[in-house]
């Protein structure tokens, strides 16, 4: 944790200290406290970064240094996360391209000369696992965010929006960004919850008590009403309701729905495709159809009947193909990052084909059915289940 603000040198101890005495109280988590003088820090103080997972700075005009730009770039190439806290411009007076840099944004003038946020929305992320709402009176920044940034949390006063809080990548780690970030607000337990969870999320532990997130949406290359899944602890995937199968799974964050839910006039929902971030792990080469009943050339008719959530909390799927009922229940995998596919297939005449042409780009195992080719066959009458797992491989093109 690394803090230089405006605040006293016996304010900031005292502030960083009690949320540091949360953490270590409250999760899985070991701090050591570096405080930077006026002046700037010591290059010794970013030695820490060596032995850390994830980097928290509560930080205002203060000077890096040459050894801290290079630790800190190092530490993030690494995959180190950080969780930015009271954010603006200058937080570096000798790196003034951090902001647009590593956090992925520009700042400009107050938003609302100043005034508080009259509406705090908190957009679905598990950063925000437990947090029911949050408040605060501090003025915020007018700022451009990069198009590789998701906004999380969003303020409004009158017709006018500003971005509070968002999640971005730099090189190979996650950031985590906030806007607030006052001395009390430190203490705040609603805010201290969302720093708790934006710690695990940039380490990229699991955050508990997170949900699986799934939203009926438009995505790209999928026909319109697919369904965004993702998992606490990832993956997220597109299964494309139309063809019935999965599009693609990548190891990112849910699909950033801002546009859809605050787009005011007709043309953002006209043009309106789900963006998310990450690599693609899986990705099937074609829109064709992902099931049918018969021999390996038929066509049956699909139709998608909805979702549910299990007692797990992971999404079932029930479909028919060709009249045959499916229920398919989507887990991630254990130890990896995949998804595990359960097929519960009830009786039928005809043997159930499953489409999989994009197993060039991940390791697929199939458990109580056949592979045949870019097929997997299922061929009992009577009532059965069968398992596909898909292992991705990082690193693919998105």
């Amino acid at each position: 944790m690394f803090a230089g603000s405006g605040a006293s040198i016996a304010d900031t101890r005292e502030a960083v200290g009690g949320l540091a005495g949360f953490l270590e109280r409250n999760g899985p988590f070991e701090c050591r406290q570096q405080f930077l003088a006026d002046a700037g820090g010591s290059d010794a103080a970013w030695s820490a970064l060596t032995a850390s997972d994830v980097a928290v700075l509560w930080v205002q005009s203060r000077q890096m240094g040459g050894l801290g730009r290079a630790a800190v770039r190092k530490f993030l190439e690494r995959g180190g996360g950080m969780v930015v806290l009271g954010s603006g411009a200058g937080t570096w007076t000798d790196w003034p391209e951090f902001e647009p840099d590593v956090l992925g944004a520009r700042y400009g003038a107050k938003f609302a000369n100043g005034a508080p946020m009259r509406v705090i929305n908190l957009y679905p992320h598990s950063i925000f696992t437990g947090v029911d709402h949050f408040e605060t009176t501090q003025a915020m920044w007018r700022c451009d965010l990069g198009s590789d940034v998701q906004v999380i949390m969003e303020g409004t006063v009158g017709e006018d929006t500003v971005p509070m809080g968002w999640v971005c990548r730099h090189r190979g780690g996650r950031v985590a960004c906030f806007q607030p970030g006052g001395r009390f607000l430190l203490g705040d337990p609603q805010f201290r919850g969302i720093i708790s969870n934006s710690v695990l999320w940039a380490a990229k532990h699991p955050v508990p008590g997170a949900r699986t997130l799934v939203q009926r949406t438009c995505m790209r290359d999928a026909y319109p009403g697919a369904l965004a899944v993702s998992f606490p602890g990832g993956p997220s995937l597109c299964f494309d309701t139309v063809r019935g199968g999965i599009n693609y799974i990548w190891d990112g964050d849910f699909v950033d729905l801002r546009p859809w839910w605050t787009a005011r006039h007709g043309d953002p929902l006209r043009t309106f495709a789900a963006r998310f971030s990450g690599d693609i792990l899986y990705r099937e080469r074609s829109l064709s159809p992902a099931l049918h009943l018969g021999s390996g050339n038929d066509q049956s008719v699909f139709h998608f009947r909805g979702f549910r959530l299990g007692k797990d909390g992971c999404p079932e799927l029930l479909y028919s193909v060709g009249g045959r009922e499916i229920t398919e229940e989507l887990h991630p995998v254990i130890g990896g990052m995949g998804v595990e596919c359960t097929f519960r297939v009830a009786s039928g005449a005809s043997p159930l084909w499953l489409r999989l042409e994009g197993g060039s780009s991940a390791d697929i195992a199939v458990a109580g059915a056949a592979r045949d080719g870019d097929y997997v066959r299922f061929d009992a009458a009577a009532a059965g289940v069968f398992d596909v797992t898909i292992r991705g491989r990082t690193g693919t093109d998105p």
